[in-house]
């Protein structure tokens, strides 16, 4: 496997620095706007600060995850040790090779927009089909796709009411949300990890077939653009305990991260031994 890096990069923006206006308004938008500038701000650690692909010499796109520690504070995991040439930067950069075993226990954490593909041909009025003919399914949050049944039904052409037996009391349908966030979470999550090399940590002590698994501080974000509406995804924190399987393929599946919208801070697993 190619060499990795690891790094955590944090805006200059004491007194007097030039970066510093940047970092004071990053504290004070939206959260989608955040995202969106630091996207553009961590892409300079590997261009020259514009928005053509990042390429290796075959073409290929390469491709650097990274994640808000907190304003202005980034982890960044890349294939290539990032240039601080325009020094807008603390910069501490490291290899980053973990000697991994099969059966190791790691204490991860994930923030990830987590996906999956619904056949909703009718919803765009007309099927949706790929190359082979198949009905192509639409990209959907996990969550939204799980809490849509409490909030309504769907028919053809619009989104009716629950009835009156169907409806759910407030206290009932936030638990409703969370077991349904729960369970969709840990699904998504050991389906990644049976690609990924690893498989998350029963935990012996609750009850039922519980893991050492957290997912919470589901939001959704909206990033803006000049054009259109923008761009609109979940957001979800895992933490927990997972198991290696396989060493190699775990760390060669790192790097690609898990899940979609990798450019504004989703997909990067940071681990450390539990």
């Amino acid at each position: 496997m190619s060499t990795l890096y690891f790094s955590r990069a944090r805006l200059r923006a004491g007194r007097g620095e030039a970066l510093a206006p940047l970092a004071r308004a990053l504290l004070g938008i939206a959260k989608g706007d955040a995202l969106a500038q630091a996207h553009r701000i961590v892409w300079m650690l590997f261009n020259d600060g514009s928005e053509r692909p990042i390429v290796d010499a075959s073409g290929k796109e390469r491709l650097f995850l990274w994640r808000e520690k907190s304003p202005g504070e980034y982890y960044i995991l890349s294939r290539e040790a990032p240039d601080n040439r325009h020094r807008l930067f603390d910069l501490d950069t490291q290899e980053f090779a973990p000697k991994l075993n099969a059966g190791d226990t790691l204490r991860f954490s994930l923030r990830a927009n987590p996906v999956v593909s619904l056949k909703r041909a009718w919803e765009a009025g007309e099927e949706k089909r790929d190359g082979k003919g198949r009905v192509r399914g639409q990209r959907c949050d996990i969550v939204m796709a799980a809490l849509e049944p409490l909030e309504g039904k769907r028919t053809r052409d619009k989104r009716t009411e629950p009835t009156d037996k169907e409806r759910l009391k407030p206290t009932e349908r936030a638990e409703k949300r969370e077991a349904e966030t729960a369970r969709v979470a840990r699904a998504w999550l050991e389906g990644q990890g049976r690609k990924a090399g690893f498989a998350l940590v029963p935990n012996p002590d609750a009850e039922g077939d519980k893991v050492f698994l957290s997912a919470s501080n589901y939001e959704t974000v909206r990033i803006p653009r000049i054009r259109g509406d923008g761009a609109i995804f979940g957001v979800l924190d895992f933490e927990g305990l997972i198991e290696v399987t396989d060493p190699a393929l775990f760390l060669a599946r790192l790097p690609d991260g898990f899940g979609k919208a990798k450019a504004f801070g989703c997909g990067l697993m940071l681990i450390r031994r539990g």
